[in-house]
């Protein structure tokens, strides 16, 4: 199944708004249903342009962890898990 969605997102980008990295976050979010690699780049392309999150990767280590770099005053972890379910794709906070 492929990413038909596309998250809420604000482009903070556009404004050359650089984010404090000082205060952002990181959670560690399990995905079960991106299995293929351009389900993982659209994933990761749809998490970089949603509101408050600065960066986002799979981890090499265990592809299925998605490592969310984010600022708490603009989202909260809860909230980037379920903008991924909204997506289609079964997703479960597993560390911040």
């Amino acid at each position: 199944m492929g990413i038909q969605q596309e998250l809420k997102t604000y482009d903070h980008h556009a404004d050359n708004i650089a984010p404090d990295i000082s205060k952002t976050c990181i959670s560690i979010i399990w995905v079960k249903s991106a299995s293929n690699e351009l389900d993982k780049m659209r994933l990761i392309q749809s998490l970089k342009k949603m509101t408050g999150v600065v960066d986002a990767s799979f981890t090499r280590e265990t592809p299925a962890i998605v490592m969310v770099n984010y600022c708490n005053k603009e989202t909260r972890a809860v909230d980037v898990a379920k903008g991924i379910s909204g997506l289609g794709i079964f997703a479960r906070r597993v560390g911040c």
